[in-house]
């Protein structure tokens, strides 16, 4: 989800600089606005739509894929779309020669005092995010490494934006748009992102989520070093625990502590799943996050992505609840004693009385 989004604000953002280029080259004034009505589909959009990214990167899919969000993201850039295309509310109809070309400062009240706030938010709320992100405990250098680099890239054309087309504009002072000259800055950030920290790289949780979260038994994918990556709903209702908060954590989470089941299980199948086999019906206890023991049977195997040598990517963990398998054999077993017990009151019985019918023989 996250690298179509970004797809799309690059984009906006070739179609708001192309066109902008073409307004301030326009050899008459109709020919300008013309220009400025098709540069508007990019920079009206643009906002929302890297913040719609920056949700879906900095994990948090649920929200970005919630109809209501997606509605608040993008019914108010239609509605500033439709009334540019249609009014003159939004941008300033008069153009003038400048140096840098055709401008129509200042902007109107609706761009400054609705417009303005509207996109700024968007922006600081992405550097919030992607700081959020980066000072998120269980981070991986990586992560770190590709938030502030984004958030770093985004307050550049943010601040200079600000500055150049909104503060002195609406203090008289003409000086030529500066967003669309530092916007490469953040598409550049990003694309360093991509190449040097593997900002879309194809994880387990990734890989398996869709079909993880149809099955009906708990599911765990861990990487190679045991940090939990991704749960499935079912593992989300057993543990009491969201897939957004344990992320992260080592796999000795889930295991009572002060005991040796962490330990048996790393020790008999970690090993063994580093080295391709597969594990299977590994009896063990886990916990919930109230602490309470749940037993389980696990069924683990490596993720690999490579048909050249064996390197796991991770490991996946199917956790088969068997407290109802428990209570139904502890019935049985009282069942069994009970009939035993009836078996050997009846053949005690059977005794008694074939001894009384010998004694009695002549």
């Amino acid at each position: 989800m996250a690298s179509v989004l970004f797809m799309f604000f690059v984009a906006c953002l070739a179609l708001w600089a192309f066109d902008e280029g073409l307004t301030r080259l326009a050899a008459t004034e109709d020919a300008t606005r013309f220009w400025a009505n098709r540069a508007s589909t990019g920079w009206i959009f643009m906002a929302p739509i890297f913040f719609h990214f920056a949700l879906a990167l900095t994990r948090r899919e649920k929200i970005a894929q919630n109809p209501a969000v997606i509605a608040a993201l993008y019914f108010p850039a239609a509605i500033f779309y439709f009334i540019n295309l249609s009014t003159t509310l939004l941008l300033n109809e008069h153009y003038k020669q400048v140096p840098w070309g055709w401008d129509n400062s200042p902007p109107t009240p609706l761009f400054n005092l609705v417009f303005s706030p509207w996109l700024e938010f968007f922006f600081i709320a992405s550097i919030i995010l992607f700081l959020r992100e980066r000072a998120r405990k269980t981070a991986t250098y990586d992560e770190k490494r590709r938030a502030s680099l984004i958030a770093a890239g985004l307050f550049v054309p943010l601040f200079t934006g600000t500055i150049s087309q909104i503060i002195l504009p609406a203090l008289g002072i003409e000086i030529v748009g500066l967003t669309t000259t530092f916007m490469p800055v953040l598409a550049l950030s990003v694309f360093i992102a991509i190449v040097r920290h593997r900002l879309f790289i194809v994880t387990p949780s990734l890989a398996l989520d869709t079909v993880l979260e149809t099955m009906n038994d708990a599911i765990v994918v861990t990487d190679t070093i045991g940090r939990i990556q991704f749960i499935n709903k079912t593992a989300e209702t057993l543990f009491f625990w969201k897939n957004d908060d344990i992320a992260g954590y080592d796999l000795s989470i889930l295991f009572p502590s002060n005991t040796n089941h962490h330990s048996r299980f790393v020790t008999d199948s970690v090993s063994r799943l580093m080295q391709g086999e597969f594990v299977d019906d590994f009896e063990t206890i886990f916990v919930d996050s109230q602490n309470r023991q749940i037993p389980v049977t696990i069924s683990a195997a490596p993720v690999q992505f490579s048909e050249e040598g064996f390197e796991p990517a991770g490991f996946v963990l199917v956790a088969h609840d068997t407290r109802e398998l428990q209570l139904l054999t502890g019935k049985l077993k009282r069942i069994n004693d009970a009939l035993r017990a009836a078996k050997g009151g009846l053949e005690s019985e059977l005794g008694v009385l074939m001894r009384g019918k010998l004694k009695g023989t002549p």
